[in-house]
């Protein structure tokens, strides 16, 4: 589903482009004075060279502020002069965000009720197993981008691609009670810079494929769907270590079986399996065990800890995970990481730009590519 947009003036599409580049990730690297609250004087910003390259004015600037429909820029005037900033998006270390976005609290009457992120099915695996990356696999901002709306919501100004394929809903209330920081932005952008950078999947609730508008996982966190595996499970692989100095790696198979590789203080090694699932009355209770024999309850406490215990056993056993859980990385996906490193349309741009500067020996712009073809 596509909302209902008019055709963009294309200069205005590549000033906001540009000002979206410079104010969030590369003004310092353009010589650009910033403050921490992120704004920067408009003057300053005129004479970057992709602006001067776009003949920008203060006008154009004015009206591509106004007019932008996703409200990505802020302006203000201070003392006669006129400054701009991103309202989000940052990945420069000398913003401090705690001075223009909004935290949120677990006690917040106005907590939002839905908090998703969009992103591609390639990237799913990646995410089920580590957890949402602050900017990503290439780590290109500072926060997890979320809203507040059901995918397109006509409400939704941004934080959420058009062209996602999957929608990953969290638990906004649980994940602020465990200490995980969220806030918001002026254009209504849900932000989380995770713990470590990550969001861990434990917070996960739904997983939601927009293209054939069906759930594909059961989440540790939420209830299954009619389509429910026990992918969003995965989780739970890993190390971890009880208080008796026993540990345990815990590995996902096929059709639900989880097995367990128990290394007691002594030495001695036990192998184990079973059936793995979310327990239907109680969505924080995960059963581990064979139909018939002895089932095991494991418990989430923090995304790093959880409580394992037998069913017919009142003492529970407290682990600590002492790594993350690898991820399989087959032959396609490497080859989407590499092309996404290093072979990105935006990359490639930069690179004509700057052999065709040396060539002509005066600026180019950036080029983009547009219907098949490389456009300033």
């Amino acid at each position: 589903m596509l909302r209902d947009v008019s055709l963009p003036n294309w200069r205005d599409v590549s000033l906001s482009k540009a000002l979206s580049s410079l104010l969030r990730h590369n003004a310092v690297r353009a010589g650009i004075a910033i403050r921490p609250d992120a704004f920067c004087l408009v003057d300053d910003v005129l004479q970057a060279r992709d602006l001067r390259i776009l003949a920008a004015t203060v006008a154009d600037v004015e009206r591509v502020v106004e007019n932008s429909p996703k409200q990505r820029f802020e302006v203000r005037r201070e003392a006669g002069e006129l400054l701009i900033r991103a309202v989000q998006g940052h990945s420069m270390p000398e913003v401090q965000h705690d001075l223009f976005l909004r935290n949120l609290s677990v006690d917040d009457e106005d907590l939002p009720e839905v908090c998703v992120h969009g992103t591609k099915e390639m990237f799913l695996p990646s995410i089920l197993h580590r957890g949402l990356l602050a900017g990503g696999l290439r780590g290109s901002r500072n926060h997890v981008h979320c809203q507040p709306f059901e995918p397109f919501d006509e409400r939704v100004r941004s934080g959420f691609r058009d062209d996602s394929e999957i929608a990953i809903y969290l638990d906004l209330r649980r994940a602020l009670a465990d200490g995980v920081p969220f806030s918001v932005s002026r254009n209504n952008v849900i932000l989380s810079p995770g713990i470590d950078g990550v969001i861990p999947p434990v917070y996960f609730v739904r997983v939601r494929n927009l293209v054939t508008d069906t759930d594909l996982v059961q989440t540790a966190a939420g209830s299954s769907g009619a389509q429910s595996s026990s992918g969003g499970l995965h989780w739970l692989c890993g190390l971890w270590k009880d208080t008796n100095g026993s540990r345990y790696k815990l590995s996902h198979g096929e059709d639900g079986v989880m097995s367990v590789c128990t290394t007691r203080p002594s030495g001695e090694v036990i192998h184990a399996s079973g059936l793995i699932h979310v327990d239907e009355k109680d969505g924080d209770k995960i059963i581990w065990g064979r139909p018939g024999a002895r089932q095991y309850i494991l418990e989430r406490q923090t995304h790093r800890s959880l409580c394992w215990r037998a069913r017919s056993i009142a003492q529970p056993f407290i682990w600590e995970r002492l790594e993350e859980p690898e991820i399989p990385e087959d032959d396609k996906a490497r080859r989407a990481r590499h092309r996404r490193e290093w072979c990105d349309d935006a990359t490639l741009g930069r690179r004509i730009a700057d052999r065709l500067e040396a060539i002509l020996g005066r600026p180019f712009p950036t080029l983009e590519l547009r219907c098949g073809r490389w456009c300033p």
